[in-house]
């Protein structure tokens, strides 16, 4: 069901925006978009959340014109580093300590 991609967005963009962190979309050509840019340190920060494992096509043809250091994915995927592409996975339960991440904070377990 598509619709329940909304909620992963939402869920990200509550945890993001909590940190006060800026949020920004990205939409390209061919309805090519993905859901957050962010900034840090003044490095552009390309976000795509997924419901599942899901196409990065979008963020695929941002990277051909924007050519990023990493880009991130969240979704329900386990941890993970694609390193051609140089994109990280974080699991959607792990979007707080991006968040707090992004804004600098040091999370203490």
């Amino acid at each position: 069901m598509k619709t329940q991609g909304v909620f992963y967005e939402n869920y990200v963009a509550c945890e993001l925006s909590a940190k006060d962190i800026e949020l920004f979309y990205w939409c390209g050509k061919n309805q090519n978009e993905f859901e957050f840019i962010v900034i840090k340190d003044g490095q552009i920060i390309p976000i795509d959340v997924k419901k599942n494992k899901g196409k990065l096509n979008s963020l695929d043809n941002y990277r051909e014109v924007n050519k990023n250091e990493f880009a991130i994915k969240i979704s329900s995927n386990n941890f993970g580093y694609d390193v051609k592409n140089r994109i990280y996975t974080i699991p959607l339960y792990a979007t707080f300590a991006l968040a707090a991440d992004l804004k600098g904070y040091r999370i203490n377990t």
